[in-house]
């Protein structure tokens, strides 16, 4: 039985979002926003937090703030 992921990849969260990559990655640079950054060029999102996130971004009305 194959575990599931706990994390996105950049491209597998713009997929998920629905986003282009430049819009991907802007967020993955934004303040507050739940990137890990495992090398200099290599980020994981994980999927929990993404949640939070986003459900954090839609209760303020969208209004995210760097």
């Amino acid at each position: 039985m194959p575990h599931e992921k706990l994390t996105y990849t950049v491209r597998e969260m713009a997929q998920a979002l629905g986003i282009g990559m430049n819009a991907a990655y802007a967020l993955v640079h934004s303040e507050g926003f739940p990137a890990i950054w495992t090398s200099a060029r290599r980020v994981v999102i994980p999927k929990e937090r993404l949640h939070a996130f986003l459900n954090e971004q839609a209760s303020n009305g969208g209004q995210h703030h760097e």
